[in-house]
């Protein structure tokens, strides 16, 4: 079975929006990401993580 995955670069005039796993510190830096749902467009898959973003 496929799935699909995505990447967001979330961007604010502060810079790019970036986060730590504190379990896994050896990874290092990493982007907003999770797995788009069977049948979702990609791109409303990022619109939903936008607006998750843009109220907290």
């Amino acid at each position: 079975m496929l799935v699909l995955k995505a990447m967001i670069y979330v961007t604010t005039p502060q810079g790019v929006l970036v986060f730590e796993e504190p379990e896994s510190p050896h990874i290092g830096l990493q982007v907003p990401g999770g797995t788009i749902e069977q049948g979702e467009a990609p791109f409303l898959a990022a619109r939903a993580f936008h607006s998750q973003v843009e109220s907290t």
